[in-house]
């Protein structure tokens, strides 16, 4: 889900109605953080004030304790 917020912020503001461009920005940002691990998804959700410093200690911790098979999902590898 982190993933997915940092992609719904890139994306924010762009419709449909300007398709080219919406999909240029969603492959960009796709490129930008979908191949990214937890622990540097949680820094650049920090960077994009999406979590606070606390949050990400939280999360960081939770991380650490808990592991799913989602953990390394990447949206490029589950759309072909």
């Amino acid at each position: 889900m982190i993933k997915f917020a940092l992609i719904e912020k890139y994306t924010l503001g762009l419709d449909y109605s300007n398709h080219e461009t919406y999909n240029q920005k969603t492959l960009e940002v796709v490129d930008l953080y979908d191949n990214l691990t937890l622990f540097k998804s949680l820094d650049a959700a920090e960077e994009q004030n999406l979590i606070s410093e606390s949050e990400k200690v939280t999360f960081t911790v939770l991380r650490k304790k808990n592991r799913n098979p989602f953990s390394h999902a990447e949206i490029k590898k589950n759309t072909h």
